[in-house]
């Protein structure tokens, strides 16, 4: 079950007015300052019938996945 590994961690919820995940230096310095073990997203462009001409969508969908990921390798969270 997930939540016995979150019930007693420290919640840090972000809003794109938060954070922009499509910025990479953003999300980086977040990220590094943070430290967080365990690291969930749930931004999507959900806009389904768009997605296929509309390039955030890959931005929001695909590239900052990678960033995410890049950077949670490289600070092993």
């Amino acid at each position: 079950d997930f939540i016995p590994l979150v019930q007693d961690s420290k919640l840090y919820p972000f809003d794109i007015e938060d954070l922009d995940i499509t910025k990479k230096e953003d999300v980086k310095n977040l990220i590094e300052k943070i430290k967080p073990d365990i690291l969930l997203n749930f931004a999507a462009y959900t806009a389904v019938d768009k997605c296929e001409t509309e390039p955030i969508s890959l931005e929001v969908n695909g590239k900052s996945l990678e960033t995410i990921s890049t950077i949670c390798a490289s600070t092993q969270t």
